[in-house]
């Protein structure tokens, strides 16, 4: 089954800012909905809410406000590296799309909703770790495009 995390992970690996591991097995810096202990230097996916399309909350004419996208990047080097690589991310995933990712996922639109990072302050090892949410049009049961020959 088609996943948009997973194309997420998959498409940012395919663009060497992250390393992912899909079976989530330890490889790697990119882990969806969980932040592991280690290493230090992670980026970790997650999603959650949106506003239900057609509601008061709705922000866009399009029929699919998804649910919202958060990058969340630790790093244990100080605030300038977990900064610098969220930025790199947003500016990366900002405006992305449309494209279609892995197992046939169509990303219509991706649209950060800050302009810029946003610090989370120190985890209790004393990492620092920065922010970005994103707003996603998707489409995960999109029928993958033949393969080009």
């Amino acid at each position: 089954m088609a996943d948009i995390l997973d194309a997420i992970a998959r498409y940012l690996d395919s663009r060497d800012l992250v390393g992912y591991d899909p079976s989530q097995a330890g490889g790697g810096d990119c882990f969806l909905e969980r932040e592991p202990d280690a290493p230090d230097a992670v980026v970790t996916l997650w999603l959650y809410g949106g506003d239900i399309p057609g509601t008061a909350g709705s922000d866009s004419g399009l029929p699919a406000d998804g649910p919202r996208l958060r990058v969340r990047v630790r790093d244990g080097s100080g605030p300038r590296a977990s900064r610098a690589r969220c930025t790199v991310l947003r500016e990366v995933l900002d405006g992305l799309g449309p494209i279609e990712l892995y197992d046939g996922v169509l990303l219509t639109l991706c649209n950060a909703l800050r302009a810029a990072p946003d610090p989370m302050g120190e985890d209790e090892s004393g990492r620092h770790q920065h922010v970005c949410d994103f707003l996603m049009h998707y489409d995960e049961s999109h029928t993958p495009s033949a393969p080009r020959t």
